[in-house]
Parts: structure tokens; sequence; C-alpha cells
């Protein structure tokens, strides 16, 4: 939406958005805390990462190993300016980090 509520458009690839952030190269970064196969079938939690411009996702992280059969995944997002990324976990009480390579 606008900054005047004027619908833009939406990116349904990037699943069920619990964090979002965007750099200053218009990436967009979805941290998707809530997907399970009961809450939202056939999707995996995880961050989606890609392109603003035209809503394609390009890389998908997958949750971090915990003692949690489906690991872990926070729900806050931001990224730095070297790219890297960084989660709120609600569950672990902590930040994840994910250094770009």
């Amino acid at each position: 939406m606008t900054k005047d509520g004027k619908y833009i458009g939406e990116y349904p690839d990037f699943s069920r958005g619990s964090g979002l952030a965007i750099d200053a190269s218009d990436t967009i970064y979805v941290a998707d805390s809530e997907s399970t196969a009961r809450v939202h079938p056939g999707w995996l939690r995880g961050i989606r990462i890609g392109s603003l411009k035209d809503g394609k996702v390009t890389m998908f992280v997958p949750p971090h190993k915990t003692d949690s059969p489906d690991g872990a995944m926070g729900e806050g997002i931001a990224v730095d300016a070297a790219g890297n990324v960084y989660t709120a976990e609600a569950n672990l009480r902590g930040v994840t980090k994910y250094v770009k390579n």
C-alpha cells in the first residue's frame, strides 16, 4: 500500500511473513516462523529473500537446528549493510545472525 492507503500489490511467494526487511538495493527479506503442515500446508518455515521489484524469491534459508523437530525461525528480521541477516527468536529468546558468504 501507499502511504495514503492505496493498494499496490502483493507477493504470495514470500509465504506467511512474520517479519520483513528491505535493504537499500530493494532486496526483500521475509521471515516465516508460522508455517507448519497444519497451519500452512506445503510451505516451510524459513527466510525468503528476493527482489522487491518483481516479487520473485531467489533464495531460501531454512530454520536452524534446535531441540525442536521443526527447528527455530525468528519472527522479526533485520539486515545490515554487509548483507548479514538477523532474526529475533521468540522461542529461544535471543537473536540469530546469518552471515552472508
